[in-house]
């Protein structure tokens, strides 16, 4: 681990919350060069331990307060992103146009579009039942359904709301935990964000501002290769 990874260390949520309102991104797993990843700065004896010092609790647990955007936005990777940088950002990957407007463009599937009217509908809902309310519950249509939910995260549409449990007919939880979704406008407006309403090289400039100070050169350069 080199010097600029471990200057960061997180062993509590709250730690972890401080460390992303100070990076403006915080991803899973390490994605930018001398950038700290969050399984980088926590201990690994506490990961998938169910424990309030689990990272992987608190991934969703960011997006359900507030503190952190939560998503598969850039390279199809998870991510955290404070509010202050993901109003710009948001905004600059294409969130302020309706995925029809980006269908139009030739940006967005059919495919992603109809998923995002579900969840406009009901917000929260979970990836099992949006698979069956949009009737792509056979197997053949997976690939096509985690596509389209990885098209509307990179475009900002989407964010991660949280994890719901299946439940048996006693109640019980079972199994694996499945994501839920909400639109990134509902998420915005939830938790009073305001959007940022700019032309996007206004948005550009305002995430370098905001990373520069804190981003090493490589690090920056990196992010902003990768960005539209």
């Amino acid at each position: 681990m080199n010097r600029i990874i471990k200057s960061w260390e997180a062993d509590t949520y709250q730690d972890a919350e401080r460390m992303i309102r100070q990076l403006g991104i915080l991803p899973l797993a390490r994605l930018f060069p001398e950038h700290p990843s969050l399984d980088q700065i926590t201990p690994k004896k506490n990961w998938f331990t169910g424990s309030e010092l689990d990272p992987w609790q608190w991934r969703t647990r960011f997006s359900l307060e507030g503190k952190a955007a939560y998503g598969k936005i850039i390279k199809k990777k998870a991510l955290l992103i404070s509010p202050q940088l993901y109003a710009p950002l948001h905004c600059l990957i294409g969130g302020h146009l309706h995925p029809e407007e980006l269908f139009d463009q030739g940006r967005m599937s059919q495919t992603a579009v109809d998923l995002y009217e579900w969840i406009v509908h009901e917000e929260g809902i979970d990836s099992r039942k949006l698979r069956k309310e949009s009737r792509m519950s056979a197997k053949e249509s997976k690939k096509a359904f985690d596509q389209a939910l990885l098209e509307l995260q990179a475009h900002g549409s989407i964010v991660i709301a949280g994890v719901r449990p299946q439940i048996n007919r006693e109640g019980e939880a079972y199994g694996w935990n499945s994501s839920s979704y909400e639109s990134a406008d509902h998420w915005m407006k939830r938790h009073g964000i305001p959007p940022f309403r700019s032309h996007a090289e206004e948005a550009r400039a305002a995430i370098t501002a905001q990373l520069q100070p804190v981003w090493t050169a490589k690090a920056l350069d990196t992010l902003l290769k990768w960005l539209p």
